[in-house]
């Protein structure tokens, strides 16, 4: 990249009239990142009569190197010079090289008797070079096991019964990734060097000098994910199919880059990797299908699942903590949801000032202030409910006409709270800054009005938006998530155009949407942490949100 002393930024037409003091400047960086996966895998399948038995064994290495390097200089008094090595000052050079590597060793065992009974069992262990050598390496299991019950004896003269069996499987997983985030809920890159104390550069007036970038924490270890299911399948009367299933998934060791205070902060050294804690989530699982009407000519399929959901933190030895993601506030604790919302309740506007008031603590009692500022505290803070749903699923019809098909499908989620960040932005009246009127009709103008939203100020409109329970709502919606509608050619036809298939097809999603975020003109889709914040979507920081798009279509196969 080339600035021009002439032609560049701070420079005016006409040009060729002055030249920059400091002349051109020239910039050159260049990435390069190199991965490679190498696989060894052995595997055996041998019929003993009616027992079958199969086995698996493996190694995986993956290795990622990657190196940025950058230059910069100032000083090019020619026109026509590109290079850095024309720049005469105020030089400046960078350089990063980050190294990482996972080695895996694994197997696996299968046996089944007469296409019945089923068992299985796998072992894998896994090096990473994230962790200190002490502890660099994690072990991980699974075993599992299914029944064919209709295949039983007792059960072959019940004539509707099509399919019945039983599932259910225990194993452990690991996580290596970890992932630095800030106190303002803000997700960064991956941390390849967890366990490892690192300092960078820090001059001070020429000396050279050194502070913590990050604090050694050797004692690290894998995250460690234990799974258990266990389920029903089954058929009936030629038509009719479904699962039921629970589910329980726990995290323990969660790795987790924890931000310190400000008093605790040394250098760029804001926080500590840490194994946090455990955390569980359970729940049952239930799908049903049928084939409704099946005819020559016509068919109509329904799908119908409907999932729980019990997220709750069941170990935190480093004790209960706040943290904050773009104004909504949380806090983790025993016993609670990993998305809990932990803020000071909004009490409404006074009446006579127009000023929104907070419920804070006054000894044992709560009372009403509406110095936000000055008095309300994390004490004052109350829980307000979890981001996470406690029932979704979906609903679906497909239905088929000779040539013509349609489908639709309908979701729901019933149970979550959102952090409403968009409507924040679009009631909070300031200079420059659009909002949407009906909105904001619910605003106090005089003393005596009983509004919903306080007072305007253009001068310190930040006062009247402060983080509250005032922007965290109920989340329960339904959404019309896509709808198609197609066209299949006959066959014959296409057969004489040596065509196998020719569909023509239009599809919408996210048509429609019901529930109170569409009265705020909001998207209930979330991310995990249940805030609607439209920025950065890294690290469920936020999310683009779930756009309404049509398209139509020509499908061809020969």
């Amino acid at each position: 990249m080339y600035g021009s002393a002439v032609h560049g930024a701070g420079q005016l037409a006409p040009y060729g009239v002055t030249v920059l003091t400091n002349g051109g400047n020239a910039t050159r960086s260049n990435t390069n990142t190199k991965s490679v996966t190498f696989n060894n895998i052995l595997s055996w399948n041998q019929d003993f009569g009616n027992h079958n038995f199969s086995a698996l064994a493996g190694q995986e290495s993956y290795t990622n190197n990657s190196l940025y390097d950058y230059g910069y200089g100032e000083g090019i008094m020619q026109l026509g010079q590109y290079e850095l090595s024309s720049t005469t000052k105020n030089w400046q050079v960078q350089s990063n090289k980050d190294r990482f590597a996972l080695l895996s060793y694994f197997g696996k065992l299968d046996y089944n008797y007469n296409s019945k009974y089923y068992l299985s069992g796998s072992f894998r262990r896994d090096g990473s070079s994230r962790f200190h050598p002490d502890n660099r390496w994690g072990n991980f299991f699974s075993a599992g096991l299914s029944w064919q019950i209709a295949k039983e004896d007792f059960l072959k003269d019940v004539s509707w019964l099509d399919n019945l069996s039983f599932r259910s499987s225990y194993g452990t997983t690991g996580n290596d990734k970890l992932s630095r985030r800030g106190a303002n809920g803000v997700g960064g890159g991956d941390i390849y060097y967890a366990y490892q104390g690192v300092y960078e550069a820090n001059d001070l007036y020429g000396q050279a000098g050194l502070r913590p970038s990050a604090f050694a924490t050797p004692a690290l270890i894998w995250e460690k994910n234990k799974q258990f299911n266990a389920a029903f399948d089954f058929s009936i009367f030629k038509n009719i199919y479904g699962t039921i299933e629970y589910y329980s998934r726990t995290a323990s060791d969660l790795l987790y880059y924890k931000e310190f205070p400000l008093s605790a902060q040394v250098g760029n050294a804001n926080g500590l990797n840490t194994n946090l804690g455990d955390l569980k989530n359970s729940g049952f699982e239930f799908s049903l299908g049928a084939d409704a009407i099946r005819t020559e000519n016509f068919r109509w399929k329904i799908d119908a699942n409907l999932s729980t959901l019990k997220n709750e933190i069941t170990y935190l030895p480093g004790g209960e903590f706040t943290y904050e993601n773009r104004g909504a506030g949380y806090k983790l604790a025993e016993g609670y949801s990993l998305y809990e919302f932990y803020m000071v309740k909004n009490a409404g506007v006074n009446p006579e000032t127009g000023n929104m008031r907070y419920w804070i603590r006054d000894g044992e009692n709560w009372k009403m202030t509406e110095n936000y500022n000055a008095d309300v505290t994390s004490n004052d803070y109350q829980r307000i409910g979890s981001a996470l749903p406690k029932v979704y699923g979906s609903l679906t019809n497909a239905f088929n006409y000779k040539g013509l098909d349609m489908s639709f499908m309908l979701y729901y989620s019933l149970g979550s709270k959102m952090f409403d960040y968009a409507y924040v932005e679009r009631t909070a009246v300031r200079g420059g800054v659009g909002v949407i009127q009906d909105l904001i009709s619910d605003h106090w103008r005089k003393p005596g009005d009983q509004a919903l939203l306080p007072k305007f100020s253009n001068d310190d409109y930040a006062s009247t938006r402060k983080n509250s329970d005032f922007y965290v709502f109920d989340n329960d919606y339904l959404r019309l998530r896509n709808v198609s509608l197609g066209y299949t050619l006959p066959t014959a036809t296409m057969a004489r155009l040596g065509l196998s298939k020719v569909r023509l097809y239009v599809s919408g999603d996210n048509l429609l949407t019901f529930g109170s975020a569409k009265n705020r003109y909001s998207d209930p889709e979330t991310a995990l942490s249940g805030n609607n914040y439209n920025g950065s979507a890294d690290k469920d920081n936020g999310i683009q949100g779930s756009r309404r798009v049509y398209m139509a279509g020509l499908q061809v196969s020969f």
